[in-house]
């Protein structure tokens, strides 16, 4: 999962464009990649705070795991 941070302040809209790829292994020992991508609008006074990949293998027990872009911290847990 890709969380991408907008701190909103307003203006024109603009557009945000988001990608990534994920490759994983097959049960036959293959590989696959996966490409995904998205737009969002936003406008052109708000501060862009990054993005985070969240994985499926981070362990989320107890406190779970804290991610960092760079600009913003958070956690995610069951």
């Amino acid at each position: 999962m890709l969380y991408s941070w907008v701190e909103k302040d307003g203006g024109d809209p603009v557009e945000l464009n988001s990608s990534f790829s994920s490759t994983y292994d097959n049960d036959d020992g293959s590989k696959d990649t996966q490409s995904f991508s998205v737009k969002s609008t936003i406008q052109d006074k708000d501060d862009v705070l990054y993005e985070a990949i969240v994985e499926y293998c981070d362990n989320t027990d107890g406190d779970g795991y804290t991610y960092n872009t760079g600009k913003i911290q958070f956690q995610v847990r069951q």
